[in-house]
């Protein structure tokens, strides 16, 4: 096993390993590892740093590591940066913050401490924290039920905070009421210390080369409450006084110089070309990919994860966004290959002035989306679309501050109308990040998608790598048995379907616009076809940026007359005129004819196809839709029928909706569904097409399983796994690392 020695060097080599990278890793930090090393020298360090000639550290104590700050008005909300330590000495309560990295400094948390190192109360709070936790753990009228194993372990982490509250034991105190006395007197005895916020630093630093302007004027107002220290200026007389298990300091101030003059070559270096997955290398959603080029970087996606999905994830929105962001990290952009929530839902957390950039055409249809989710959203996102950039398909994006990167958006056919996948260029190596895509929509009728990969202009015949997006690979025998597998062939069922059936209910996503126009052209000509304002909002918008498409085109009547879009209203709405201007200003023509229950839907009832949604907002009242389902059910329920026309996940097991199955109800459906992902087939032959040196899956469940299906078994040698924040792929040397 080696010595004691050996097994020390092993160890410190280790955090040298983690402290090169903390430079980069979104992940875990060195931070974590000097944490533990340091654990026992702050006290001394603090009290050297404020009493630089004073023998020892007597009167000065750890109270708190990872210590919760208050953060709003409410006595028990806590903000979601923790305080390093907390740290006691005869005349302060000490913050302690410890920072590796010029670039983990965080202005906004900064800002954050600096407000509370001038707060009265922070003893009082650290008293209430503990009191919360101990008081029905330790006292002995506890009742036993309340004495479960969670609670009697968050007992024992609090213990030794109040043995330095209490002395080494409780003193006899038994029952709450002697409990909040002695509280309330070592609260006086306490509060009156002043606090302040320390930043102990592994590489020398001070206050003007760490904040930008702002916080250096917050700096100065509060410099008398913070102070800098840098742990490789600790003088050699504070140094020789440490020497724990024969040279742990010693070897401490070994460790900080060789990180110091580490080859950072071997190791991930602050000027290397990479890609990463924040998050979607193993699951579908949620995606988000960072790619840098140098000093250059750019966030493909910044999504949510899947409705219902986020409590279990394994890295959660909020984790994300934390990670993502932290340090005050910037991107040059970020782009979003479609509008599916699951990659641009967390739009709102970027931080202002990070451009972002999307489909013309995704932009117009995402505004509709906004305003109709901002009626009920706390943070509002409409202005933020606004913002928003377009992409130009086939033309290289020019982006501020990148230089190094040569990235083409190219238009694909997926189940989000305006997708894009993404031809990069940097560091030496041709890069094909597909997105979400698929051939056997709409888009990628007439053989479109191929001679997209097929074209030199775009896409060189060999590249050196492939990020693929793999939802399907999970999926393979839900596809078999599926009875439609391409938008052509659901349009053909549905108008079988339709000539069947009288009244027609189709429950589909909104903004799945291949799937929609196929059912809005497949509906006989004397069957009135219905939506609502919102959903003919986002049709006309797609048929707008469509005009080259057939099926985007207003359908015609056997007789060539234009066939109306009937439009189900309970009130007028002035929104209708703005529609109508709007669609004569972009060229399209179509026309519009109001039903709905004023005139008991008179105009439906020999029969309609109606696009519908479920009801998300039950407290408000059943929706106009629901009330179109009761009405033409109540006389004869065989004369209705639901075509659902989504994922069948979501009707039963973990993944269901119950606004879906509240709306079905008691009533029949009639599966008709067709994915909006690649089929493994469909990415074997983007493999063939584009013959690249390394396959990296994503957005799929089989990421590891991969390799083993069959019809990967001669590129099996090439798919490469890069899991989540704990490994990024070098692109120079073209292989994975740790992070």
């Amino acid at each position: 096993m080696g010595s004691e020695a050996d097994r020390r060097n092993d160890f410190f080599e280790l955090v040298r390993h983690w402290t090169v990278r903390d430079h980069f890793n979104p992940g875990i930090k060195a931070e974590v590892i000097w944490d533990m090393l340091l654990s026992e020298y702050v006290p001394e360090i603090v009290s050297y740093c404020v009493e630089p000639g004073k023998e020892g550290c007597e009167g000065y104590r750890i109270l708190a590591k990872e210590f919760p700050l208050r953060s709003g008005k409410k006595e028990n909300s806590l903000a979601n940066a923790k305080a390093d330590y907390l740290v006691e000495g005869p005349k302060c309560l000490y913050l302690v913050e410890l920072k590796t990295t010029d670039s983990s400094f965080d202005d906004a948390q900064f800002a954050r401490y600096c407000r509370y190192a001038e707060g009265a109360d922070m003893w009082d709070f650290y008293l209430q924290v503990i009191a919360k936790n101990v008081k029905t753990t330790y006292l002995e009228e506890t009742k036993r039920e309340d004495r479960s194993k969670a609670n009697y372990l968050t007992h024992v982490k609090y213990m030794e905070q109040l043995q330095h509250v209490f002395g080494s034991d409780m003193g006899g105190i038994k029952n709450r009421e002697a409990f909040d006395r002695e509280l309330r007197s070592r609260a006086e005895e306490k509060k009156k210390k002043s606090v302040k916020l320390i930043y102990l630093t592994l590489f020398s630093v001070n206050a003007e080369n760490m904040l930008n302007a702002e916080s250096l004027a917050l700096y100065e107002r509060n410099r008398d409450r913070v102070s800098f220290a840098a742990l490789d200026e600790l003088g050699d007389d504070f140094a020789a006084k440490k020497r724990v298990n024969g040279s742990t300091w010693e070897k401490i101030k070994e460790l900080i110089e060789s990180v110091r003059k580490e080859d950072i070559d071997k190791g991930i270096r602050t000027d290397m070309s990479y890609f990463l997955f924040h998050r979607g290398s193993d699951q579908i959603g949620g995606c988000c990919t960072e790619f840098c080029c140098g000093k250059e970087r750019i966030l493909i996606d910044f999504g949510a994860n899947l409705p219902g999905s986020d409590e279990e994830s394994p890295i959660t929105d909020r984790q994300l966004v934390q990670s993502v962001f932290s340090d005050g990290k910037e991107y040059g952009a970020v782009l979003f290959t479609h509008y599916h929530g699951d990659h641009y839902g967390l739009y709102r957390d970027i931080p202002q002035g990070t451009d972002l950039y999307i489909g013309k055409t995704a932009k117009e249809i995402l505004r509709i989306v906004t305003e109709y989710i901002d009626r009920n959203a706390p943070v509002k996102g409409s202005e933020r679309i606004d913002a928003m950039k377009c992409y130009e398909p086939g033309r290289e994006l020019k982006l501020k501050g990148i230089g190094n990167m040569k990235i083409v958006p190219l238009a694909v056919d997926h189940s989000a109308l305006d997708a894009y996948m993404f031809y990069m260029e940097m560091a030496g190596k041709r890069i094909l990040y597909t997105g979400d895509f698929r051939d056997h929509g709409i888009y990628a009728e007439n053989g479109r998608f191929r001679n997209l990969l097929e074209s030199d202009k775009f896409i060189p015949a060999k590249i050196d790598i492939l990020i693929t997006e793999g939802t399907m690979l999970s999926r393979t025998q839900e596809a078999a048995q599926n009875s439609v597998r391409t938008e052509a062939e659901l349009g053909a069922a549905a108008a079988g379907i339709f000539r069947k059936t009288k009244y027609n209910f189709v429950l589909v996503s909104s903004t799945n616009l291949d799937s929609i126009m196929e059912f809005y052209q497949n509906t006989p000509d004397d069957m009135p076809f219905v939506c609502d304002l919102y959903q003919l909002r986002l049709m006309s918008k797609a048929m707008q940026g469509r005009k080259g498409i057939r099926m985007y085109q207003p359908k015609k009547t056997a007789d060539g007359q234009v066939k109306p879009v009937c439009l189900l209203m309970e009130r007028g709405d002035d929104r209708i005129g703005e529609l109508i201007e709007d669609n004569k200003k972009n060229g399209l023509f179509l026309p519009l004819q109001p039903v709905g229950p004023a005139n008991g839907y008179a105009d439906l009832k020999n029969g309609f196809v109606m696009l519908v949604r479920p009801n998300h907002f039950p407290e408000n009242g059943r929706s106009q839709f629901e009330k179109a389902l009761d009405h033409f059910s109540e006389p004869d329920e065989k004369e209705v029928t639901i075509v659902y026309s989504m994922w069948k996940g979501y009707l039963s097991g973990e993944k269901e909706d119950k606004s879906i199955t509240a709306f079905i109800g008691r009533h029949a459906i009639h599966p008709l569904h067709v994915s909006g992902h690649a089929y493994p087939e469909t990415i074997r032959e983007v493999i063939e097409m584009t013959d690249p040196e390394v396959i990296v899956p994503m957005h799929t469940e089989m990421a590891d399983e991969m390799k083993n299906m069959k019809i990967f078994e001669d590129c099996k040698d090439r798919i490469v796994r890069v899991r989540d924040c704990c490994e990024c792929f070098d692109l120079e040397r073209m292989e994975v690392k740790n992070i």
